[in-house]
């Protein structure tokens, strides 16, 4: 296990209900994605306020779509989290 990088994921409820309802995996190692900083900010199908959040790998971590937007960056779509 040392060779392998490990995402902590911590359980949230909101009234009850999963905060977390969908997971869905983007990038493969087949089929990379990717989105420029300003692909970001003009995205529609991927994800909006309405339907979750990205999860992005970028030159400043992993971190989420609005994080990415905030530093002007853009990245490899890992995941969308609904």
């Amino acid at each position: 296990l040392s060779n392998y990088k490990l995402i902590a994921v911590k359980l949230a409820y909101y009234r009850g209900q999963p905060a977390i309802r969908n997971l869905k995996r983007i990038s493969s190692s087949k089929n990379r994605v990717h989105l420029s900083f300003k692909e970001l900010n003009n995205r529609s199908g991927l994800a909006n306020s309405q339907n979750g959040f990205l999860i992005l790998s970028t030159t400043s971590g992993i971190i989420t779509d609005i994080e990415a937007m905030a530093y002007g960056v853009g990245g490899e779509v890992l995941f969308q989290v609904l």
